[in-house]
């Protein structure tokens, strides 16, 4: 039997590689900062609807859950995964809260942050550039929303070549 979840995992790894390649061919530098799907509630009330992932950030992390980001760095193609800090009670209603490293092995990737450490992760690592997606979906003629955290205005920020990156769109369709 075939373990999906090992496959998943190599499938993403094999997604953004395939990108960081394309950014490195044209000599961008800098890290590729995504924003997963949010977890929005019905109308005026407290039920979540069925959460559903951003489609280029399943495709490139395998997240399911909402409330995440992920960065690629362009240099080392290390992938970091930037996840929510829940809070005690979740544990309750939803199940076990797993911890960074659980998230990180389960994902495949170098690193997972906490949300709420992002300014300080990036601060440390001073990126030269930072690639958002940011663009209208030719198909559904929705609106793609950049990541965002507070203090990104500190940085060089490009929100037209990741959504324009060749073959990303045409890479999710296979």
């Amino acid at each position: 039997m075939v373990d999906a979840t090992v496959f998943s995992v190599e499938l993403h790894g094999l997604a953004r590689e395939a990108l960081l390649e394309r950014f490195r061919a044209v000599g961008q530098e800098g890290v590729l900062l995504f924003a997963g799907g949010g977890d929005p509630l019905r109308h005026d009330t407290d039920h979540e609807d069925v959460f559903r992932q951003e489609s280029t950030f399943h495709y490139l992390f395998g997240v399911r859950e909402p409330g995440f980001m992920g960065c690629l760095d362009l240099e080392s193609g290390a992938a970091t995964l930037f996840a929510p800090r829940l809070p005690p009670e979740y544990e309750l209603w939803m199940g076990k809260i797993n911890g960074c490293e659980e998230m990180r092995e389960h994902y495949g990737v170098e690193e997972v942050v906490y949300m709420d450490q992002i300014a300080e992760w990036f601060k440390s690592r001073a990126p030269s550039k930072v690639y958002l997606q940011r663009g209208v979906n030719s198909d559904s003629g929705n609106e793609v929303a950049p990541a965002k955290f507070e203090g990104l205005e500190a940085y060089d920020v490009d929100t037209a070549a990741l959504h324009a990156a060749p073959g990303l769109a045409e890479e999710k369709g296979r």
